[in-house]
């Protein structure tokens, strides 16, 4: 994998991170920016790799019904 792609990744999972932090993470807006983010970072495709290392834990299937939305924006 290209050092380029490996930092914008990082990038990603930072600005989702500091979301998450925040507790901005649901909301139509709000997930129309975080896939704007992962468009003009030109990641779209792994966005959901992103989304899924930070959102998911043991509770997995609880959070998937949580943020539904917000993977849905992103992987279509």
């Amino acid at each position: 994998m290209n050092i380029i792609i490996v930092v914008i990744v990082i990038m990603m999972y930072l600005c989702v991170q500091q979301r998450k932090v925040a507790g901005e993470l649901i909301g139509t807006e709000r997930e129309k920016e975080i896939v704007l983010e992962a468009e003009r970072l030109e990641i779209r495709d792994k966005a959901p790799l992103v989304l899924a290392e930070l959102l998911y834990d043991v509770n997995i299937i609880a959070q998937i019904k949580h943020h539904r939305n917000l993977f849905c924006r992103v992987c279509v």
